[in-house]
């Protein structure tokens, strides 16, 4: 994620594999569930790191922001192409 967001060619390519996978299509990973995730994400680094701050929480947001935007984007394209909500968080087949 970090790398995507530094514009690097591996970073793209994982990030963009990555979002397809998690797409509505394959896990439907909502954009709900992505805020729960970067949610968790940051409890867990204030509970874990003694020296978490809210200058490191900005950045850790900032940092991920590019590819979770990039995740956001496949599902929201994915599901206005097909018509659907795409809320349902279940699984489809391939």
């Amino acid at each position: 994620m970090l790398d995507y967001a530094e514009g690097k060619t591996m970073g793209r390519m994982a990030i963009e594999r990555l979002a397809r996978s998690h797409g509505p299509k394959e896990l439907a990973v909502n954009n709900a569930m992505m805020t729960t995730w970067l949610d968790c994400f940051i409890e867990a680094m204030r509970v874990c790191d003694p020296e978490f701050n809210a200058e490191l929480d900005v950045a850790w947001r900032e940092a991920l922001g590019p590819a979770l935007t990039r995740f956001r984007a496949e599902y929201s394209g994915a599901v206005a192409a097909s018509g659907g909500s795409g809320s349902s968080g279940a699984r489809k087949s391939r």
